[in-house]
């Protein structure tokens, strides 16, 4: 975990790996974000690059973008630790199940061309009539605008909390294109991907070549990294249909891919086993 608000400009400034090793301190990488991967550890010049799932370490050694990429999973995502932190104070509604929707950043280039507020005004709406109350999480750095303009009523609100924590009182998660999905697959919630042909296709992401290779296995099909870990819909009819159908896909491989539960343990003990000093 480099420490440093931001390591470019550190970098840039006079070489954080040499003043690391003139404290004999090793320089550890840890992905940005979790998806399946994410070639930030070709930025920075790392001593050990740790990666979270296997796709990425996959692509990492394919590309040599590292010399020294290990996988021990991703300790973010362990299930024991997910529920040790669950909230057992939640507000659900005890006439109707919530719905968490998760909404993704409305000034992101990828997604700033979507109508992204008309899309979850109409999703919510969409849910209520399906009998769920709805939570909606706001990406923290979208526009005000896109709050204020949301249809909140007796049914659909916003929540302040953090995604782990709204997660807790849900019965349905619904996401765009967000990290935050990955929490509700962890904790085997039932989750549904919104990627709707009109947000894989919007001028920002056709643009972007790298939101391409970042979120998709294959953009042609509209196929993302993660389709094979929740239910992925297109409309909201879809979405509608399967919401009071849908179930935790096999947890197996979505286990498989990130390795989560007792990752933390297998980071430890390699420091222990490779980088303990004799105390003598």
């Amino acid at each position: 975990m480099t420490g440093f608000p931001d390591p470019l400009m550190a970098l840039e400034s006079g070489s954080i790996k040499s003043k690391f090793l003139s404290l004999e301190v090793i320089f550890v990488g840890v992905p940005i974000i979790t998806w399946p991967y994410f070639h930030q550890s070709s930025i920075y010049p790392f001593d050990i690059f740790f990666v979270s799932s296997i796709n990425e370490f996959n692509k990492i050694k394919d590309c040599s973008l590292h010399e020294n990429t290990l996988n021990f999973g991703c300790p973010s995502l362990d299930y024991k630790y997910l529920v040790s932190k669950t909230s057992l104070d939640n507000n659900q509604d005890n006439d109707r199940d919530i719905a968490l929707l998760i909404a993704v950043n409305n000034t992101n280039p990828a997604f700033s061309d979507w109508p992204q507020l008309d899309e979850t005004n109409k999703i919510t709406q969409a849910l209520v009539e399906s009998g769920f109350s709805v939570l909606i999480k706001v990406h923290p750095r979208s526009d005000k605008q896109f709050r204020k303009n949301l249809n909140l009523n007796k049914y659909i609100n916003v929540t302040n909390e953090s995604i782990k924590s709204a997660i807790d009182s849900s019965a349905l998660v619904v996401s765009y294109l967000s990290t935050g999905i990955f929490v509700a697959i962890a904790k085997k919630v039932p989750t549904l991907l919104y990627i709707p042909r009109s947000l894989t296709y919007n001028q920002g992401f056709q643009r972007g070549t790298f939101a391409k290779e970042l979120y998709f296995e294959s953009y042609e099909d509209n196929s993302t990294r993660i389709d094979t870990f929740c239910t992925k819909v297109t409309n909201i009819s879809e979405l509608v249909e399967k919401s009071n159908t849908t179930t935790m896909k096999s947890y197996t491989l979505f286990e498989k891919q990130f390795n989560p539960n007792g990752a933390s343990k297998r980071i430890v003990d390699y420091f222990l086993d490779n980088y303990k000093r004799d105390s003598n």
